[in-house]
């Protein structure tokens, strides 16, 4: 209890004494410049026009507007990520027997695949250098 007493005494005179200290206006220096005109803007470039096919199906009001991306084929050495190749798509009989795996909690075979991964890193630090 004594000392409890004496450390809100002590915090009591030490905080009467910080809030003694008068706090000094800071004093910034602004340093006064002159506004800068920008250069006169670039002329916007021509509005973008659909190719011929898009602006057919633009001819039916009701038919809705189909933007394909067509990529160029992919290497098979290409760093690409392909999130969507149907190629690398499983199968719905594949996706079937994943679920009922993991469903039945029946393990898949597994593999220490540690060396690998090892070899795969060392490849790529080799060819970062």
């Amino acid at each position: 209890m004594p000392a409890a007493a004496a450390g809100a005494a002590a915090f009591f005179v030490l905080l009467k004494g910080l809030q003694s200290i008068t706090p000094t206006a800071p004093a910034y220096e602004v340093e006064t410049f002159e506004p800068v005109t920008l250069p006169q803007a670039v002329e916007p470039e021509p509005e973008l026009l659909l190719t011929d096919v898009y602006k057919e199906q633009q001819s039916d009001p009701g038919a809705a507007l189909e933007l394909d991306d067509v990529l160029s084929a992919i290497e098979n050495d290409s760093r690409v990520v392909r999130l969507f190749d149907p190629a690398a798509m499983p199968t719905p009989s594949e996706l079937k027997t994943r679920i009922d795996r993991h469903i039945h909690d029946t393990p898949a075979q597994s593999v220490d695949a540690s060396q690998a991964l090892h070899e795969a890193l060392a490849e790529l630090r080799r060819s970062l250098r």
